[in-house]
């Protein structure tokens, strides 16, 4: 149950607490009072949405907590969480001025999604908008299976479900990004294979470039190996003047250190020749093979064009890229073969788990429709009709195999139709009320919240509506904003919300009342704000009834 709330700060509510019995409290009020506003921290307190909007106080941090007695039952989902367990916890969420939020339960701090997940299983709040979740198929799957008991094996399913679609999408995005087409990869083959083939060295282009060019340059190269043959070797050649000189200073004592000089000069003279002449003698064996360096250096120039690269060395380099990217496509189908595996075995999970759902929905649908008649009965339809429409098919979804829809008739003769589409206003929050009900039933909630559940609901069904709500709260703590008197009526606590000005301020109140304001509050609620004699006399009979 929820024993204490305090609030401060939070939009018009500077600092209030109230304190609540395990029963059934009534809360009301004006339109625009605030009574909502109470409702929505709650929600925040215990994992709703914050709703930045209500912090007005922009210098002062907002503050909502909660102390709430629990039994044992609820332990385990505080241990699945990390969290100590003790029967009186408090819940405490703090908002900085700048809408940073820190959650706290018992002083330790956690997370936003700790908290929800916990108080999913102790308080179940139902906001005014929420009735629109009945015409929604998600929402009377969720309250179908909830009813039927498959949570576990749903959650079982949902995620490999997960597990599944994350699967599919990572195959897609790993098919995009790493492999290639079969188009594509023979075309990266084929690249590869020219490149190889070519069989290129680092230097080669410098180096037939110059075999071109001697090759070219044959005719004056020999020419001046002749010339230098005269100059060197001839009678009266370099070689043989060097001799005769090199014999003459040998007669003078005074010139004999320049001998060996002189005639190194000519050996180095003949060595230059003799590399000449092995140079001239190459550039006949390149004219011989003249054909094979000019298709070469062709071949290496077409592929520096082909492929726009400067060099040899990019042309390796990129041979190697095009290595890697075949390697890789080969490393990929095999990561891809893992991926298909997984989604297989992922999909045969899924359909075992979905065909179990399936069986135990179709097995329990007629225990649901007859407990949801009789609840409706209750509320004042004499003869409804309600039936699970439950379609199978082979492909899966987020719920399974199935395609599951509410269909409703307020009468037995007339013929069901999609709730969404024959249900009125009213029909709808009596409709919402059994199956929060038949809900909490079945989750073992503690708490139950109602936003003006009667909606579209007056006269003897708000007399039926009241007694349904008094008759739950035999086992679980139940709280109504309401603005019917046949409700208020009924409400072991009743509490008003109040605004007023302070300060210049307009701020929000709540106060418990006693029997006789309580009186007073019911004769507003039948007269209006102008409460008279009838008005008080009839509060007091159905506070009496």
């Amino acid at each position: 149950m929820l024993k204490r709330l305090h609030i401060k700060n939070f939009s018009l509510i500077r600092d209030i607490v109230v304190n609540f019995e395990d029963d059934f409290s009534v809360i009301t009020g004006e339109t625009g009072s605030g009574k909502s506003l109470m409702l929505n921290a709650l929600a925040t307190l215990v994992g709703g949405k914050i709703k930045y909007s209500s912090f007005t106080n922009a210098d002062k941090k907002t503050i909502i907590e909660g102390q709430f007695i629990l039994n044992d039952s609820y332990k385990s989902h505080f241990e699945e969480n990390e969290i100590d367990f003790y029967n009186e916890c408090i819940v405490r969420k703090e908002i900085s001025c700048k809408g940073k939020a820190r959650v706290f339960i018992n002083d330790c701090l956690t997370t936003k999604s700790v908290v929800s997940e916990i108080f999913s299983n102790i308080i179940e709040i139902h906001s005014q908008n929420q009735s629109l979740l009945l015409k929604k198929k998600d929402f009377q799957i969720e309250i179908f299976d909830s009813f039927i008991g498959i949570t576990d094996l749903k959650d079982e399913y949902v995620s490999n479900y997960n597990h599944l679609r994350n699967s599919i999408k990572d195959l897609d995005d790993f098919k995009s990004k790493n492999l290639y087409s079969d188009d594509e990869l023979e075309f990266y083959k084929f690249l590869y294979d020219e490149l190889e083939n070519a069989n290129l060295h680092e230097g080669e282009l410098e180096k037939l470039k110059s075999q071109i060019n001697a090759i070219e340059n044959n005719q004056q190269l020999n020419e001046i190996l002749n010339d230098l043959k005269t100059y060197i070797h001839s009678e009266n050649g370099a070689i043989n003047s060097l001799s005769r000189l090199n014999k003459q200073i040998s007669k003078v004592s005074l010139l004999n250190k320049f001998s060996s000089r002189i005639e190194s000069v000519g050996i180095e003279i003949d060595d230059i020749f003799q590399d000449i002449s092995e140079l001239v003698g190459n550039i006949d064996s390149y004219s011989n093979n003249s054909d094979h360096i000019y298709k070469r250096f062709d071949l290496i120039n077409s592929l520096l064009f082909k492929h726009k690269k400067d060099s040899i060395k990019e042309l390796l380099n990129l041979k190697l890229t095009i290595k890697s990217k075949i390697e890789n496509n080969e490393q990929s189908e095999f990561l891809m073969s893992d991926l298909k595996n997984k989604i297989i075995g992922y999909r045969k999970k899924c359909e075992s788990i979905a065909q179990k759902m399936s069986k135990k929905r179709k097995s329990f649908s007629k225990n649901f429709e007859t407990r949801i008649c009789q609840l409706l009965s209750e509320l004042g339809f004499s003869s409804p009709q309600f039936y699970v429409d439950i379609k199978t098919f082979d492909s899966l979804n987020s719920f399974g195999v199935d395609d599951i829809s509410f269909q409703f008739s307020s009468t037995s003769n007339t013929a069901l139709k999609n709730i969404e589409s024959v249900a009125s206003g009213g029909e709808i929050s009596r409709i919402m009320l059994c199956l929060r009900y038949m809900s909490s039933e079945k989750s073992k909630l503690s708490i139950l919240v109602f936003d003006e559940i009667d909606t579209g609901v007056s006269g003897e069904i708000a007399h039926k509506l009241a007694q349904f709500l008094r008759k739950i709260t035999s086992n679980i703590q139940v709280f109504s904003i309401t603005h019917l008197p046949q409700i208020a009526s009924k409400g072991d606590r009743h509490y008003v919300v109040t605004k007023r000005s302070f300060d210049n301020k307009t701020v929000i109140g709540i106060n418990e009342l006693d029997t006789e304001q309580r009186i007073n509050e019911i004769a507003k609620l039948l007269s209006g704000s102008k409460v008279t004699d009838v008005s008080i006399s009839n509060a007091i009979e159905l506070l009496n009834q």
